[in-house]
């Protein structure tokens, strides 16, 4: 059964959640989640806009949503 976070940051009394997620180069991205807001992002998801998780490097842009290698600059 899954913790009810929104209940958990009332009875310890907490401000913000720190979400986290591995993105597809192996790196750790995270966003600060008010208390407030938990119990919903709990049900739908934390959302990770696309320039928040670094999916364009410079001039070089990935597609991370299509199959295949990755090209080579």
């Amino acid at each position: 059964m899954a913790t009810d976070l929104a209940k958990a940051a009332k009875d310890k009394s907490l401000r913000y959640f720190l979400i986290s997620y591995t993105d597809l180069f192996g790196k750790q991205r995270a966003k600060l989640v008010p208390a407030a807001a938990i119990g919903e992002m709990q049900k739908a998801g934390a959302a990770f806009a696309g320039f928040a998780t670094w999916a364009r490097h410079g001039r070089r842009r990935i597609p991370i949503s299509l199959p295949g290698p990755i090209p080579q600059a």
